[in-house]
């Protein structure tokens, strides 16, 4: 989306390039008079670069397909609906208890992949951000908050189902 804007077109192979030089970001939206904004604290899904100018929006996604992927889910999605005039845009989430524990989390909110059984939701072992495979396998993403606390077995955790968008 972001090699849609004429003039980095030219300068930008893809949106990687122009996120690893916010200064470059900065100066291009700059010309375009856009608000602009590119940190935003969850893992996985930085960076991730908004920006308006008048009715039309611009979203760099990272680099990452994983993190590309879901950051698409949470913004792209939601921003499309409501673009076309949806009621409701954002995803909803159920709960559901963990199958096992998991560890707590750090600064950043954490979106987990997993796999929600329709009674319980079991993490995926392979959480790296690149792990294509992981999430292909997942149906469903587990939220967990920024310096959330250990989460036993039985802890019940909201998830977003990722057919349909979640949207059910």
């Amino acid at each position: 989306m972001l090699t849609s804007v004429d003039h980095c077109h030219h300068r930008a192979r893809g949106n990687i390039w122009l996120m690893k030089r916010p200064r470059y970001m900065r100066a291009c939206m700059g010309k375009f008079h856009c608000r602009t904004g590119w940190k935003v604290a969850m893992k996985p899904g930085k960076p991730l670069m908004v920006a308006r100018r008048g009715q039309q929006w611009i979203l760099g996604l990272p680099g990452n397909p994983v993190a590309s992927y879901v950051t698409a889910y949470f913004f792209l999605l939601p921003l499309m609906r409501a673009l076309l005039g949806a009621q409701n845009c954002l995803p909803r989430t159920i709960t559901a208890p963990l199958s096992s524990g998991l560890d707590a989390i750090g600064t950043r909110r954490e979106f987990i992949r997993g796999n929600w059984d329709g009674t319980q939701v079991y993490p995926e072992p392979m959480r790296d951000s690149s792990a294509l495979a992981a999430l292909a396998g997942s149906n469903c993403l587990i939220d967990r908050p920024a310096h959330a606390p250990l989460a036993p077995a039985g802890t019940g955790v909201a998830i977003y189902l990722l057919e349909n968008g979640g949207i059910y």
